[in-house]
């Protein structure tokens, strides 16, 4: 296949066309270079914020901690008294609030006098 051969107004207008492009592609990366120096340089002063600050606190830190007088620490007061028990008493226990509470409920069914788990008239005694 033969290609037409272009005219001189042809070709002007193709390298007219080429830089053009160029010439926005270079724009283009101006643009980013000069963002990512602005980054670059928030970035390092950020980070200069961020260790004058930490040697600032560190400087502050001895002169917090040094006292004249010493203040004996605090213990608090226990809030509740504890007692050991052994499993054979725990389990003592609960079975006797276990019992108590099945004897509540035995007694509140037969006062209702239905099986019903209290779903009938209820009588106030």
């Amino acid at each position: 296949q033969i290609r037409p051969a272009l005219t001189i107004t042809d070709r002007h207008r193709a390298d007219d066309r080429l830089i053009v492009k160029l010439r926005r592609k270079r724009q283009h990366f101006r643009t980013l270079s000069t963002t990512y120096a602005q980054e670059v340089a928030h970035s390092r002063d950020y980070c200069t914020q961020i260790m004058d600050y930490c040697q600032s606190r560190e400087k502050m830190a001895p002169k917090r901690t040094t006292r004249s007088t010493q203040v004996p620490p605090v213990t608090p007061a226990p809030t509740a008294t504890t007692t050991t028990v052994t499993e054979a008493q725990l389990q003592a226990l609960i079975n006797h609030r276990v019992a108590a509470a099945m004897a509540k409920a035995e007694a509140s069914r037969v006062r209702n006098g239905y099986d019903s788990n209290g779903s009938g008239p209820r009588l106030i005694f």
